[in-house]
């Protein structure tokens, strides 16, 4: 027989649902035109200075790169820092770019036409400075998964401006430096470990040690990220009786983190003693206006580094997003952790730099969206109130508009 009422099949659309999809589409286009000015502005200013070649820690990548493409080699002759995944990848994009436009090695075309290069290595970086954007939406996101939907996106909204349009990011993605690609890394890094804490799945242990054995290679304080991959490993194993899992995971990351590290730079494990002489030079402990703070004095140096261009008040929200996520007892919040311990290592070294703190503010950010989307919905409960009341008026209404007469009428007036 044939439904002469159709529309009671079909699903009901309510306000919740209206607004939930508007919310939606002004996330995504929001979130869309953050990434979009970020991207504006940093290749605008990786014309900064050309073609005179100011900066001078760029040549520790470019002009290594030219070199091992002159001697037609995998081994990039470069051990201070030692940036071999930039070096890399900037040979490939030099070789590949000078043989379609210049036809010719890109050796011979930097002869003459240096600032070039120069300029395709800074937007390498300012490729990985843009990418850093939507990861750390996505991760803020999936942080606070047990949140509301408003929530999530607010917290991932705030640490996507941050990294978006503050001056430190902005800055070091337009040159070419491993310290924003090297963050990049360590956000992926902490997003796996979430995951393996949750989810509880080998392969994300795998995964991030391959990503340690990346950042190795861009810089060798890459490797305090074995830290927190060791105790991750440890609690996940202990708290699931499963103790032998840490010999067995442990011996698999260190393997995974030597291979990768091999496949990117070999030259690292073959002239090793370049390294350790290069590692001890690296962690001297003087160096003019970069030393003498201590180990209190570098922790106070890169928090106020981040305050001073977000505002000092982050502090007070910062440790308010701690809170926070202390109340929500997840453990999948532990992957936090990253950034903390990467904060306190880095500030044992003797020396100091704003550029070395970038892979550590992404986190600040992060619990500085938190607080600030906790606030919001605190704000929010009186009008949510309302917005139940009107969800039922809209109920009653539409189910007398279905009966076509006035029997829903009394259940209206007492709304």
């Amino acid at each position: 027989m044939k439904n002469i009422f159709p529309e009671e099949n079909q699903p009901k659309t309510t306000i919740s649902d209206t607004r939930e999809k508007g919310a939606s589409r002004r996330y995504w286009c929001l979130l869309s035109a953050i990434i979009t000015a970020a991207f504006i502005m940093r290749v605008v200013g990786c014309f900064w200075g050309l073609p005179l070649l100011l900066h001078p820690d760029e040549p520790a990548t470019v002009d290594y790169a030219i070199d091992m493409l002159s001697r037609h080699s995998w081994m990039a002759q470069s051990f201070d820092r030692p940036d071999h995944f930039e070096i890399k990848c900037d040979a490939i994009l030099f070789a590949i770019f000078s043989r379609l436009y210049y036809h010719q090695p890109a050796y011979a075309a930097f002869q003459n036409h240096a600032h070039v290069f120069y300029l395709i290595a800074r937007l390498f970086t300012a490729i990985f400075g843009t990418a850093i954007i939507p990861v750390i939406a996505m991760f803020t996101e999936e942080v606070l998964e047990k949140q509301s939907l408003l929530y999530r996106r607010t917290a991932a909204l705030v640490a996507s401006c941050g990294v978006a349009f503050l001056p430190v990011f902005v800055r070091y993605s337009t040159l070419a430096n491993p310290d924003v690609v090297l963050c990049f890394f360590v956000i992926l890094f902490a997003w796996m470990l979430r995951r393996y804490l949750v989810l509880k799945k080998d392969r994300y242990v795998f995964f991030a040690a391959l990503l340690i054995a990346v950042c190795v290679t861009i810089k060798y304080n890459g490797a305090i990220l074995c830290l927190p991959l060791a105790l991750a490993i440890i609690y996940r194993s202990l708290r699931d009786k499963m103790p032998s899992e840490i010999l067995r995971l442990g011996i698999i990351s260190v393997l995974l983190v030597i291979a990768g590290i091999f496949v990117i730079a070999p030259n690292l494990f073959l002239d090793y003693q370049t390294v350790i002489a290069s590692v001890i030079r690296e962690a001297r402990p003087n160096h003019l206006g970069a030393d003498g703070l201590s180990f209190l004095g570098n922790l106070r140096f890169y928090l106020l580094d981040f305050a001073d261009s977000f505002g000092i008040v982050t502090i007070g929200l910062m440790l308010w997003g701690l809170i926070c996520l202390l109340r929500e007892r997840d453990e999948g919040s532990l992957c936090l952790l990253v950034g903390f311990l990467y904060w306190i290592c880095m500030s044992i070294l003797k020396l100091h730099w704003s550029r070395w703190g970038i892979p550590i503010y992404p986190f600040y950010l992060i619990l500085t969206g938190i607080a600030l989307a906790d606030i919001s919905q605190r704000a929010r409960e009186p009008l949510n109130k309302s917005s139940a009341a009107e969800e039922r008026i809209f109920f009653a209404r539409s189910s007398a508009s279905k009966a076509g007469n006035t029997s829903s009428i009394p259940l209206l007036l007492m709304l």
